[in-house]
């Protein structure tokens, strides 16, 4: 169903965007921690608000094409999922500015020569880089030693205009509901989007060629 052309296309209406509402945290294996801190920026919130944005002018774009009762009914149930998780991405945001963790996702490129590196602040402040400082000697190779150098100062200073970036750990461990919440949040915004899904395709493939409807022996 998916890789149909109807699939395709009720695909690209609700997915592009709807992404980050289908994360949830797990300790063995998290992808809101990286999510959230990547959006710790003012314009990474903005970025959180256009998704939500962008979803609901998806669902008004389709209530405006002529929805009947049952799709409306589940593009509204698919909204409140969105909005409810939406809300609580805001509220763990302004924990996240109250603690002070500031710009822990941000991007940086270290160059020598031809020779990048991107990291984020968090990956700065966490790595040992004197500890790679042996190695990179013994090998002679010196575009990577001078990247190690770059980061061992620009560690110095974020650390410096932004310390709570090394105890970001700390941060998550204080959420102690957080696992439970966002799996509730998460499983919401699944079902009622399985279930819009569904109702989708069904109605675009009804308007649409089947070969299976259409099969005669």
């Amino acid at each position: 169903m998916i890789s149909s052309p109807q699939g395709n296309e009720v695909q690209e209406k609700l997915y592009n965007k709807e992404t980050p509402f289908l994360y949830y945290y797990h300790p063995n294996s998290d992808k809101f921690t990286p999510y959230m801190e990547s959006i710790a920026t003012a314009v990474g919130e903005c970025s959180v608000d256009a998704n939500l944005t962008g979803m609901n002018n998806e669902i008004n774009q389709i209530l405006s094409a002529g929805a009947n009762a049952n799709l409306t009914a589940k593009l509204n149930s698919f909204r409140a999922a969105l909005t409810e998780y939406h809300t609580y991405l805001r509220e763990i945001k302004r924990k996240m500015d109250a603690f002070g963790i500031g710009d822990i996702g941000k991007s940086y490129e270290l160059c020598s020569g031809s020779v990048c590196q991107k990291y984020s602040a968090k990956e700065i402040v966490k790595t040992s880089w004197e500890a790679h400082i042996p190695y990179f000697t013994d090998k002679g190779d010196r575009q990577s030693l001078d990247i190690v150098g770059q980061a061992m100062r620009l560690k110095t200073q974020l650390l410096e205009t932004n310390p709570k970036i090394k105890e970001s750990a700390r941060f998550w461990q204080s959420l102690p509901d957080l696992t439970k919440n966002t799996s509730i949040l998460q499983t919401n915004v699944a079902k009622s989007q399985h279930e819009l899904y569904m109702e989708m395709y069904r109605r675009t493939a009804a308007s649409g060629p089947n070969p299976c409807r259409d099969f005669k022996l």
